[in-house]
Order: structure tokens, then C-alpha cells, then sequence
């Protein structure tokens, strides 16, 4: 297969990585790519990195048509920091970026485009469902400008499958942590370098007002992100375009630093006062049903993973 991969970060590079364990002919599109970043994740030299931008459609026609290109996965957006720093821009990257990816894919006859969603299209409240977990089923009402681009993009996503018959899935990924030296422009960034970068150093950890979604929530471990996508582009006879993918359990922030706490001996961390966070849990049934996906990863497996991989960058 060559598998074209939109956005070479903490998801993209991991995703490159277990396609080229597969034989597979892997080529990594990003406006801004850091090679030496990419390089720490998956070995260079097995795949092929484009200078690209997915607001340009002839040029992604270009590569689409010159790699033969037969599944895209879509993990490129401007992550909710950087959105809200400049809305038009975000706007037209998230949303207009993922039409051209859907209109290069139509004409080029892809077989397949795997989009990576968010749990936050979902509504926190649960407009009125009372069931303990949420499915795929569950009140979709994002409570932020990111969630809703990625809804608006499953709409669109969904059209072109309707009208085209492009086959499209979406993978609404917990929030994701795991090995990468890159910027990350989410709540979970600056939280992992206070919670785990300070006590490495030996210093104080602060945290006095933690995001609500980091505050009670849905994890993922970025190698069972990886491997979600891995198993969404190549299974085949699926019947489902939306996927849950985490780790099936709520943790709360108290959790994570006790398993730090543990991980990292004398680490000092400190909570400021914690808002109260109602949350639920996915169901996981159908991507377990559909693509043979189980995490592989809980909290504490996924943590000493990250932890392990600072402290070996910092010998």
C-alpha cells in the first residue's frame, strides 16, 4: 500500500511509523515538517516527507497522483491553542484543508481517507442521556471552535461517501499523550511538562488550574492512536464510518499524579483546587467489533512509556 499522511506530529509520526513495520510505502505531508523531531519516532530514511500544504489542491492532486497513492490518513490540523490564536487561519486549515484532502482523494480515486475526529464533538453534559458510556450514538454538541471543526469535517466527510462513495472514517480519539519532542498546542502540553518535565529535573510541579477535560477524562496513548489509524486504513468490509478510540475508563488528574508520583520517586506535585467534572467513559464495542481495536495501553503503562522516553532523550 502507499499510505499518504497528513501532519507529521505526535500522531503522524507514530502512524508512519507502524505502516513502514508493515511494508507499506509511507509518505509524510506537512506544511512545516521537523525531520529531526520525526526521526526520534520513525527511521527517515524508510519514508518519503513532502513540504506541503493542504490548502493547495493541485499540488496535492500532484502528490496523490505521483506516490499512487491508495489511503490517505488525515491527521494535520491547527490543534485548539493555535486555532484560537488565529481563527481564519485555523479555520480554513481544519476545514478547508480537509475538503481538498477529500477532493484530491475523490478524483484520484483513493481508496480509502481515515480522519482523525476528537471526543470533544460530543456534548460534556449529555443533553439528557442517561447511559454510563458513550457511544457513537451519543449527543454530538461540541463546547469548543476545535470540536466543531472536527464535526463539521465528518459532515463533510460523510457527504462525499453518501454522494461519491469515497470511503471515509473517523476515529474520535481521547485526548492523546505520548513520546514527541515537537510543540504541542493542546491543554495536555503544558500539563506533561509541569507534571512530569519539572519533577525529572528535581523541581516543584504546580498545577493550579488544569483544563476541565484534563481534569476528569478519556486517555490514549499515542501508539494506540497509531495503531487505531493503522487498523481503520487497512481492514476491509467496514459497515461504520465513526470509531471510539481510547482507553474505555475516566481517570481523574489525582490519579495521574499518584502513578507519576510513583514512576518518578520524590517527586513533589502540588494541585491547586479542581473544579468538579462530570465524565463518561467510550464504549468501545464497535471499534472492537469493526477494526479489532483494543488499547493496548492503561494510564499507567502509557505514562511510564512517556516518562521512560524523557528520561532516555535526557542521558
Amino acid at each position: 500500500m502507499s499510505i499518504l499522511i497528513t501532519g507529521s506530529g505526535l500522531i503522524g509520526a507514530q502512524t508512519a511509523k507502524l505502516f513502514v513495520d508493515k511494508g507499506d510505502k509511507v509518505i509524510l505531508y506537512d506544511i512545516a515538517p521537523r525531520p529531526a523531531d520525526i526521526s526520534e519516532i520513525v527511521d527517515t530514511n524508510k519514508i518519503t516527507i513532502v513540504r506541503g500544504d493542504i490548502l493547495d489542491l493541485p499540488f496535492l492532486l500532484s502528490i496523490i497522483r505521483e506516490q499512487e497513492v491508495d489511503t490517505v490518513v488525515h491527521t494535520a490540523a491547527l490543534l485548539p491553542a493555535a486555532l484560537l490564536q488565529n481563527l481564519y487561519a485555523g479555520l480554513r486549515i481544519n476545514v478547508e484543508g480537509f475538503t481538498n484532502i477529500l477532493e484530491a482523494s475523490r478524483q484520484m480515486d483513493v481508496r480509502r481517507v481515515v480522519f482523525t475526529s476528537t471526543i470533544g464533538v460530543y456534548s460534556r453534559d449529555g443533553d439528557g442521556n442517561t447511559s454510563e458510556t458513550m457511544d457513537e450514538n451519543f449527543p454530538v454538541r461540541p463546547g469548543s471552535l476545535y470540536g466543531m471543526t472536527k464535526l463539521m469535517c465528518e459532515s463533510i466527510g460523510s457527504n462525499y461517501f453518501n454522494k461519491h462513495g469515497l470511503d471515509f472514517v473517523a476515529l474520535r480519539f481521547a485526548n492523546v499523550l505520548g513520546p514527541w519532542n515537537g510543540p504541542l498546542f493542546t491543554a495536555t502540553g503544558p500539563l506533561f511538562k509541569e507534571m512530569i518535565g519539572k519533577p525529572l529535573k528535581g523541581e516543584e510541579a504546580k498545577i493550579e488550574k488544569p483544563s476541565p477535560i484534563v481534569t476528569n477524562g478519556e486517555w490514549l496513548y499515542s501508539k494506540d492512536a497509531a495503531r487505531a489509524l493503522l487498523l481503520a486504513g487497512k481492514k476491509e468490509g467496514l459497515t461504520e464510518r465513526f470509531f471510539n478510540i481510547g482507553m474505555g475508563r475516566v481517570y481523574h488528574i489525582s490519579e495521574m499524579v499518584e502513578i507519576v508520583k510513583d514512576l518518578i520517586p520524590g517527586a513533589s506535585i502540588s494541585l491547586g483546587t479542581l473544579p468538579i467534572v462530570p465524565a463518561r467513559a467510550y464504549n468501545l464495542d464497535r471499534s472492537k467489533r469493526e477494526l479489532d481495536y483494543s488499547p493496548e495501553y492503561d494510564l499507567k503503562r502509557a505514562l511510564s512509556g512517556y516518562v521512560d522516553w524523557l528520561r532516555a532523550r535526557a542521558n
